[in-house]
């Protein structure tokens, strides 16, 4: 499984970046996606089709104080926890999953391969390619693809 995090300032278009990544790699196999937020918003939405709806059943479930809530439909499952999980628990839970790629948004401070979205494109440390934020042309992201694949396959270290 490649893994790749993609990091940068508030507002510099990381999710925007992970959204057009993802079906380039989906070209390639399977992806996942893991968000770090200082807080994560209820209520979710999950799409279906054209529209969207809104897991209140299960979000009623969770607010009640379960500490683990699977939502499951036709097409979907969703899992909320109340604990905060390590990002070696997460990736391992998504190689367990199958997925070839695993990009994560954020968590700056990992060991992780990293994208930096920046304002200014230069040598940073830490990081294993610069790209300057705003808009990222086609080809540009087609570079991105071809550095993402070209990562070795990500060993988690078992504690």
């Amino acid at each position: 499984m490649k893994v790749i995090a993609v990091v940068g300032a508030k507002d510099a278009g990381k999710t925007t970046l992970i959204e057009r990544l993802i079906p380039r790699l989906k070209k390639h196999g399977k992806v996942g996606c893991v968000k770090h937020a200082e807080r994560l918003d209820f209520p979710a939405f999950v799409p279906s089709g054209d529209a969207a709806f809104r897991l209140k059943d299960t979000e009623r479930m969770f607010s009640a104080g379960a500490d683990v809530v699977l939502g499951v439909s036709e097409d979907f499952t969703m899992k909320i926890c109340k604990q905060r999980r390590e990002l070696d628990e997460l990736v391992k839970e998504m190689e367990r999953e199958g997925v070839d790629f695993l990009i994560v948004e954020g968590f700056k401070g990992s060991e992780l391969p990293k994208i930096l979205l920046d304002e200014e494109v230069s040598e940073k440390k830490n990081v294993d390619l610069c790209v300057r934020s705003g808009a990222i042309s086609d080809d540009e992201l087609d570079e991105i693809v071809k550095f993402i694949l070209s990562l070795e396959d990500f060993k988690v270290r078992v504690k």
